[in-house]
């Protein structure tokens, strides 16, 4: 064979192979939707990537598009699933608010992030985030967060908010982050401010129980510092602090204000008006507390440190221990200190004898507590307990999807009570431990059981449309029962119904509205025409609203933004609700 026709057949080849490659290369993986079994659950999460990433125009999201998104806001999720978002590969800034969300597992491999903002959800568990070292904002205010030792890794984070979290009391694993500037950790339990980062710029840490500020005075970099509403006596000396330009201290128990002038800075100082910018104006009518404040903080952190056993066999020698009868009855003084503080016309004397009765009760309480016998720590077990008692808890029993209203979690009564098996084993093996190899094992059993009852979890199907109610009443009214946190609204309602009755015109009712995404129109109706004020707290945000100026009620459902321009009007016609929907969709069904 001569040479001109070897090439002839080699070239032949070539373009054999090369034809077949085209021929028979697979078209770019389809991203889908739909829960169980598509690649996405929510559809608003991916109406959302699709319309950030569908660069084509054709009305679908491939792999490649959606890797190519770099910013995504969502907020109402109806399960809280962020399935999917493990796609997004590219992503540099990330918001979901207000949407249940508790696993952040989809999150971890998006290293691209330098903002996530995961405000008003349900987030216990943080070591997903661990590997997004590139992070520099971090907004995760309104959770159920305790523990931080995810966040150390995060040595890019400039910004964390932490406020709203109700349970969380412990900084310490911040103090190796030194590129941190801005810190929120107001409305929180923390109470010892040790050990913060030194470069801190701004430090919001009002709303808690914090008696001792000497712990900042190493943060002389700091321009803004809000202690405000705790319960400090003693002002530390910041006249080093020369960068301070806003510091509020308003809410706390100082003394003699104009004897703490020589340790403010000169930049606080030049303000004409710095006594009542920092320190407010105390009314000579309003009986001190912070006394019984602090008495009820330090006997709640003392409950907080103690175990129920019977006898602390079960209790590792690093822990102390108590009696259910004992905690219960110590609870019991801490509540009723608690009703005293609560209570608006408490007099002096009053305060004065709770205060001594919550210490007597702290003394023998601490005279009943006992370290542990057990040579394990069987902490491990008994969160795993909590957490499979939570979940179980968070579900329904149906045999159906259309027996169960459209988002809510469901099992099948053999699910449930082969769970339910499973936890009981877990409470009598952590009364049997003999050894940190019993406990060991019993959490991984345990766990096991808990993943297969995830597994197991559906979503109902059964539509939630509300129906008008011509005639809602305050104390009754269910109309919108589909919404998110009904039952809170429904304990808000009564509040407002029970000062109606009462004739108590002129009183304000303070809410926590955090995780709950609208404002229901049946508490605006509860309210029209009666002067009673309403607080309500978002995301550290409160919106204030009084009966007597809420005009036409023309929407089933309110964003809190707009309260003010939609719903405090000067219209005071008669409602629209009843006979119309208005134009804001159903937040749980989408329709």
């Amino acid at each position: 064979m001569n040479n001109k026709k070897l090439i002839a057949l080699l070239l032949a080849a070539m373009m054999s192979v090369s034809t077949a490659s085209v021929a028979f290369a697979a078209p770019e993986d389809e991203i889908t939707k739909g829960y169980p079994d598509g690649d996405v659950w929510e559809s608003k999460l991916y109406n959302a990537m699709l319309e950030a990433g569908d660069s084509n125009d054709d009305g679908k999201l491939t792999e490649g598009e959606a890797a190519a998104i770099e910013t995504l806001t969502i907020d109402s999720l109806s399960l809280g699933a962020l399935k999917g978002l493990e796609n997004c590969t590219g992503l540099t800034s990330l918001t979901v608010t207000d949407s249940q969300v508790q696993d952040l597992s989809f999150l971890s491999g998006l290293t691209s992030l330098t903002s996530l903002t995961l405000s008003g959800n349900n987030i216990q568990d943080l070591s997903a985030l661990s590997s997004l070292t590139s992070l520099k904002t971090l907004d995760l205010s309104g959770n159920n967060i305790q523990d931080l030792s995810a966040l150390p890794s995060l040595t890019s984070l400039e910004t964390l908010d932490l406020s709203d979290n109700a349970s969380l009391a412990d900084l310490s694993k911040l103090s190796g982050l030194s590129s941190l500037k801005t810190l929120d950790v107001s409305n929180t339990k923390v109470r010892d401010l040790a050990g913060l980062p030194t470069g801190l710029t701004s430090l919001k840490a009002s709303g808690n129980n914090i008696e001792d500020m000497s712990k900042i005075s190493g943060l002389t970099s700091l321009e803004t510092l809000d202690l405000s509403d705790n319960l400090i006596s003693v002002l530390t000396d910041l006249s080093s602090f020369s960068k301070l330009e806003n510091l509020n201290l308003q809410g706390n128990s100082f003394s003699n204000i104009d004897s703490l002038e020589s340790k403010l800075p000169a930049s606080i100082k030049d303000n004409a008006d710095w006594k009542n910018s920092v320190f407010g104006t105390p009314s000579s009518e309003t009986v001190d507390k912070t006394a019984l404040k602090a008495a009820i903080a330090n006997a709640q952190a003392l409950l907080d440190a103690t175990v129920a056993s019977e006898n602390g066999a079960d209790v590792a020698t690093s822990n102390k221990w108590a009696t259910a009868a004992n905690i219960e009855t110590f609870t019991d003084a801490i509540n009723a200190a608690q009703a005293v503080v609560d209570k608006e016309d408490a007099s002096k004397e009053e305060v004065e004898q709770a205060v001594t009765t919550l210490n007597d009760a702290k003394s023998t309480f601490e005279g009943q507590r006992k370290d542990g016998t057990a040579d394990y720590d069987s902490a491990p077990l008994t969160e795993a307990i909590k957490a499979a008692e939570a979940l179980l808890a968070s579900v329904e029993q149906a045999e159906s999807a259309d027996a169960v209203e459209s988002g809510k979690q469901w099992v099948t009564a053999s699910d449930y009570s082969t769970f339910e098996a499973a936890i009981q084993t877990a409470k009598d093996a952590l009364a049997k431990a003999d050894d940190s190899g019993d406990i060991t094992s019993a959490v991984s059993v345990l766990e096991g059981a808990r993943d297969t009852f995830r597994a197991a979890i559906r979503f109902g199907t059964k539509p939630t449309t509300p129906t008008p109610n011509p005639d809602p009443t305050p104390s009754t009214s269910r109309e919108y029962s589909d919404y998110y946190g009904n039952e809170k609204w429904d304990e808000l309602k009564d509040k407002i119904a029970k000062l109606i009755e009462d004739g108590k015109e002129g009183e304000t009712i303070e809410f926590n509205a955090t995780g709950l995404p609208y404002f229901p129109a049946s508490v605006a109706r509860a309210l029209k025409g009666e002067d009673i004020t309403l607080k309500v707290r978002k995301n550290g945000v409160t919106y204030t609203i009084n009966g007597l100026e809420i005009g036409t009620v023309h929407k089933i459902w309110y964003d809190f933004e707009d309260i003010e321009s939609e719903l405090l009007t000067a219209d005071g016609a008669e409602d629209e609700t009843s006979s119309s929907t208005g134009d804001k969709e159903n937040p749980s069904t989408g329709r």
